[in-house]
């Protein structure tokens, strides 16, 4: 999903990125750019995550597992942060794999198309 919402602002931007380059803009200045702009975003989607899963992972667990009623899995706060950060630095490095299609971007193809 996160493949797809990064692509699709890629091509949305094209003009835009296209004149920024004609600017003097480096593609590592935009891919950074972009990069801080999704991580707002994912950083608070996997702090919420983390936050929901402390306290619902027992009862998801037992409505997951049919027949048992009550579950107890005791699950260190240290595995649930340590998988949001994994999370985080996974998701930024598909971000940055993702916008690096921006070096195909120059100003003379905007000159061409028109």
């Amino acid at each position: 999903m996160l493949y797809f919402i990064v692509a699709a602002v890629v091509v949305r931007r094209y003009r835009f990125l296209g004149i920024q380059k004609a600017m003097g803009f480096t593609t590592f200045d935009l891919m950074q750019q972009m990069n801080a702009s999704f991580m707002f975003p994912l950083v608070s989607g996997t702090t919420f995550g983390i936050v929901v899963a402390s306290f619902t992972f027992n009862s998801i667990m037992a409505m997951m597992l049919a027949g048992v009623r009550v579950a107890t899995f005791d699950i260190p706060f240290l595995w649930l942060i340590g998988t949001g950060i994994v999370l985080a630095i996974v998701s930024y490095a598909i971000i940055l794999i993702i916008t690096g299609r921006i070096r195909k971007i120059s100003a003379y193809d905007l000159v061409r198309c028109g």
